[in-house]
């Protein structure tokens, strides 16, 4: 079995992954995501130094990623709740 199985150079890993309209991963999508792993705790694995695409460990970060929107949506802005006490 090939070490590679799970991962996918930038052009194939744009190519493969689909937006829900099943349109492939454009540049600008490509680059955000880079720049939101720099939060995730191992983004090292997600985009590897070689220039290559973990497909597990990205899924996981989507994970992490919508988990993390979540929990910050659900903080409540304070100047709304003391709006809500009247």
């Amino acid at each position: 079995m090939s070490p590679f199985r799970y991962q996918l150079n930038k052009s194939e890993f744009k190519a493969e992954w689909r937006d829900s309209t099943g349109r492939p991963m454009s540049e600008s999508t490509y680059q955000r995501r880079r720049k939101q792993a720099e939060d995730y705790p191992d983004a090292w694995r997600v985009f590897l130094p070689d220039g290559r695409v973990d497909i597990q460990e990205y899924q996981r970060f989507i994970t992490w990623l919508g988990k993390q929107k979540h929990k910050h949506k659900r903080k409540q802005d304070p100047r709304l709740a003391v709006y809500q006490e009247y």
